[in-house]
């Protein structure tokens, strides 16, 4: 990798989504993560117009917003790059994104719901309302937790598969 492109290279961070041109991106899924964070921070849905394995381009879903971004692969292997980009948005922003998903929850809230198990799901709601300015409902925020859990494997069908072995470890 040469400097130029490590030095335009995206790093996921905590940090807002700022997309450039000539921004490199190490893969699609790494592209398409970034793209989904920025619509949650802006408040925007997005409009797939081509969403492709080699080449993206993706609009604000509001008729008259002039926001795009084109990505396409380059020939030097896998990295993806910013090609066209136009970041002006003329939309109103609404409180219901459908782009915060259970998934998009999971990962940013991973830790509290590993480390605080007994935090209250309202609190989840205003932390969401807060960070991003989204409205979603509890069931998403269950559902978000119950990913977390079974990735972890700390949930109760992975613990109560671990009863018999216990029983086992106890008794011999």
């Amino acid at each position: 990798m040469d400097a130029i492109m490590r030095e335009n290279m995206y790093v996921p961070s905590e940090d807002p989504v700022v997309f450039r041109i000539g921004q490199y991106f190490r893969n699609f899924r790494q592209l398409s993560w970034a793209l989904r964070n920025y619509a949650v921070e802006n408040r925007f849905k997005i409009y797939m117009k081509k969403f492709e394995r080699s080449r993206i381009t993706i609009g604000c879903a509001f008729f008259e917003c002039p926001w795009f971004l084109h990505a396409a692969k380059t020939r030097f292997g896998p990295p993806f790059l910013i090609k066209r980009l136009h970041n002006v948005h003329t939309c109103q922003r609404d409180l219901k994104n459908p782009e915060c998903t259970t998934e998009f929850i999971a990962v940013k809230f991973a830790s509290t719901f590993m480390e605080q198990s007994d935090t209250k799901v309202e609190w989840f709601i205003s932390e969401l309302r807060r960070r991003y300015s989204v409205k979603v409902n509890k069931h998403k925020i269950y559902r978000a937790k119950k990913k977390v859990l079974e990735r972890q494997g700390a949930d109760h069908e992975s613990s109560y598969r671990l009863v018999r072995s216990y029983a086992h470890m106890i008794l011999n």
